[in-house]
């Protein structure tokens, strides 16, 4: 079975940067660009979970977040992790984003390791992102 992650950022060298951090075959990316795109994408699909950026056109991340909080309990819907990424550190944005349903919250540049890190707290498959020994390396190359 695959998985879908929906990512909401309108950037598009992050959302290059998620796209190869990201690269599984297991996994299908769908791109929203601004919140509203990013409510218009959840509202007609089913995701695994949401990559949402703070700081979007149109609507916010908090804005978006808070929707999809509200959807979820309003359709008895279960609850999709969302992962916040943010080039605001302080501590009230990042409480502002808890208390909008935010599970995760990361602080961009975000790493490889610090994502596949918080995607597996809540996508709990070992073929996601299966760690890879010295031998497939070496036969790699």
């Amino acid at each position: 079975m695959r998985l879908r992650f929906l990512i909401v950022e309108d950037d598009l060298l992050n959302c290059k940067v998620y796209k190869l951090i990201l690269k599984d075959e297991m996994l299908d990316l769908d791109f929203a660009y601004d919140g509203e795109q990013g409510i218009n994408l959840f509202t007609g699909n089913n995701y695994d979970l949401v990559l949402l950026d703070m700081n979007l056109p149109l609507l916010t991340g908090l804005e978006v977040a808070k929707y999809i909080r509200d959807l979820e309990l309003k359709e008895s819907k279960p609850k999709v992790p969302i992962i916040a990424v943010s080039a605001d550190t302080s501590a009230g944005m990042k409480q502002k984003a808890y208390d909008c349903g935010v599970n995760e919250y990361l602080n961009k540049p975000v790493g490889r390791y610090d994502l596949i890190k918080r995607v597996k707290l809540y996508i709990n498959d070992p073929r996601l992102f299966p760690v890879k020994t010295n031998h497939q390396f070496r036969s790699e190359n």
